[in-house]
């Protein structure tokens, strides 16, 4: 069909016979030129006694707003059309096409296909419990189901493209997948999740991370039914900063990869700090679901002692073994770390380092002063502490000391050592 006011049918094949009202069809064309006055639209109706009757029709320059109202006023109970401008709000279809085939006119309505593009659009995500806006993409209906491919769209502060959309449109347990790109404001992102995603394991670790600031991009993954969906995250770059329930010091990370799904956490190149305490270079996961795992295959970490210490605390298997530690500052550098181990009992963790002390000051109950450490080096496992070149000083004593200590939970008690130096009275 086009033009105003005046039907007309372009490259048709009619085989049998057919009755139109052209005073209904001219009706509708200037009803649809009235509310989308630069519609252009083609149409091609094929009935062949030998096979089920065909339609096809083409437009072009829809505005949404305007063709939504009246098609959902003329043509609402077409259960396509409802399902898609329930959905779709606002925007521009520079092309849509509309397909059908059946025996009868009841199957014609029933079997429309719809595909397209749209610009500018304002969508209903039904499973996000948000409008995305500015969307754009190639869209194809078929079987009650939205598909978008080279979908873009903002939603606050996240601005997402280069991906993909599918979108039940029938029922609260449809399929329901984006798949996107994302650059996006970290809190905004926290908050889309909690809201979304009805995983409790998901939002229980999640509700422990506060004050989120910064910005983040990656690709994100939300899947697979509207009513029920877990969210794939891959963050490619990140410069945040928040809080952590079980750790009582900011967080921030300024560089990584990180990526969540299936309740597990991976860390590739991670740079951050945690209170006085920084790292770079971390690779290792967290798995969150149970058994809990942590697992470290590399990293250089800068550890403040005094928030370390205060941070083990907070381990009941730990917190017995360092009571007698009254008082420590200073830093530690580990060079190298691996770890592997329950989450929740370091007790339990295997693991290798080494590094260098800086300038440690420590006080024990079973010791008479501040005893302070300085300088050499060190390598730790699980079962064993070796220092070497280690300058000590206590009271009058100033000592350079190289030995080491077995855990007596994996063996017996030993220390062994040689030391040089001088002690007063």
């Amino acid at each position: 069909m086009r033009g105003n006011r005046k039907a007309a049918v372009e490259g048709s094949t009619f085989k049998g016979v057919i009755s139109l009202n052209e005073g209904s069809v001219n009706a509708v064309i200037e009803r649809l030129n009235l509310v989308s006055p630069n519609l252009t639209a083609t149409g091609e109706l094929t009935f062949d006694p030998a096979s089920s009757p065909r339609l096809k029709l083409a437009a072009k320059d829809l505005d949404v707003s305007p063709v939504r109202e009246w098609a959902l006023k003329f043509a609402g109970d077409v259960g396509v059309v409802e399902n898609i401008f329930q959905h779709v709000k606002a925007g521009k279809i520079p092309e849509i096409t509309v397909q059908t085939a059946g025996q009868s006119f009841a199957d014609l309505r029933k079997n429309i296909g719809v595909n397209g593009t749209f610009r500018d659009a304002n969508i209903f995500g039904v499973a996000l419990h948000s409008d995305l806006k500015d969307a754009s993409g190639l869209f194809v209906v078929s079987g009650g189901v939205l598909d978008v491919r080279q979908f873009s769209a903002r939603l606050g502060k996240i601005q997402g493209r280069d991906g993909t959309l599918r979108l039940g449109l029938e029922g609260k347990s449809g399929p329901f997948r984006l798949d996107v790109m994302v650059q996006s404001d970290a809190a905004e992102l926290r908050s889309l999740l909690l809201r979304t995603v009805n995983h409790d394991g998901f939002r229980k670790e999640l509700s422990r991370i506060r004050n989120v600031e910064g910005e983040l991009s990656g690709r994100l993954i939300l899947g697979e039914r509207i009513n029920s969906f877990l969210p794939k995250v891959s963050i490619l770059k990140s410069a945040v900063r928040f809080s952590y329930d079980l750790i009582p010091y900011p967080i921030s990370i300024k560089d990584g990869r990180f990526e969540y799904g299936g309740g597990k956490v991976a860390l590739e190149n991670v740079h951050g700090a945690v209170g006085h305490s920084s790292f770079s270079g971390l690779i290792g996961s967290l798995n969150y679901s149970e058994p809990r795992q942590i697992e470290i295959s590399s990293g250089r970490f800068s550890l403040d002692v005094a928030e370390t210490k205060s941070l083990l605390n907070r381990f009941d298997v730990l917190r017995e073994e360092l009571r007698d530690v009254d008082f420590a500052r200073g830093t530690l550098d580990l060079a190298s770390v691996t770890l592997k181990g329950p989450l929740d009992n370091p007790g339990r963790w295997d693991f290798t380092s080494a590094g260098t002390l800086g300038e440690i000051a420590v006080k024990h109950t079973k010791l008479p002063a501040v005893m302070n450490l300085s300088g050499g080096k060190f390598s730790a496992t699980q079962e064993k502490l070796t220092v070497s070149n280690t300058k000590v000083n206590l009271l009058d004593a100033s000592l350079t000391f190289d030995g080491s200590l077995r855990n007596p939970e994996k063996a017996s008690l030993t220390l062994e050592g040689t030391a040089t130096g001088s002690g007063g009275a």
